[in-house]
C-alpha cells in the first residue's frame, strides 16, 4: 500500500473546479458592486455641485456664465474642490458646465462618460436624484448615451 502524502489528481481538479464555480458566482456581483460604487459617487458629486451653484447664487443673485468645458465656472472655486471640472468623474468624462439664461436653465452635462454606458445605470442615477425617467425631468438623457444633464430653472 502507497503511504503517500501528496493530493490526486482528482483532488486538485476537484478544488479547481470549485474555485471556478466560486469566480463564476463572485464576478457579476463584484461588477454590479462597482458599477452601484460609480452612480453613488457621480449622484455625491452632482449633488455637490447643485450645492455650490445654490450657494453661488444665494451671494451674487445669478448663477456663474457659462464657461468652456473642462473648466471651473467663475465664482465656485471656493465651493467645489479645485479639480472639480479637470478631473475625470467617477463614471469617466469630464463635468462641463452651462449657463444658457435664454432657456432659462442651467445644467451639468457628464460628457463621454466611458464605465455608465448604457440607460441601466443612468437610470440608476435618475432614480436617486428624480424621477427614474431619463426622458424628462432633472436629470435626462441628451445625446444618446453620451451625454446627461442636470438642469435648474432660473427663472
Amino acid at each position: 500500500m502507497l503511504n503517500s502524502k501528496a493530493f490526486t489528481l482528482v483532488e486538485l481538479l476537484v478544488v479547481v473546479a470549485i474555485i471556478g464555480i466560486l469566480a463564476a458566482v463572485a464576478i457579476p456581483g463584484y461588477s454590479s458592486y462597482k458599477q452601484n460604487a460609480r452612480v453613488a459617487s457621480v449622484v455625491s458629486d452632482l449633488k455637490n455641485i447643485h450645492s455650490a451653484l445654490e450657494a453661488y447664487r444665494t451671494e451674487s443673485n445669478s448663477y456663474p456664465d457659462d464657461v468652456a468645458g473642462g473648466s471651473t465656472p467663475p465664482g465656485l472655486a471656493p465651493f467645489l474642490k479645485s479639480d472639480f471640472f479637470t478631473s475625470d468623474t467617477p463614471v469617466g468624462g469630464r463635468y462641463d458646465y452651462n449657463a444658457q439664461p435664454v432657456w432659462g436653465e442651467v445644467s451639468i452635462r457628464i460628457e463621454n462618460a466611458t464605465y455608465i454606458t448604457d440607460d441601466a445605470g443612468w437610470e440608476k442615477v435618475d432614480g436617486v436624484l428624480d424621477d427614474g425617467d431619463l426622458g424628462g425631468g432633472k436629470f435626462r438623457n441628451i445625446a444618446d448615451g453620451k451625454a446627461y444633464v442636470v438642469s435648474e430653472d432660473i427663472y
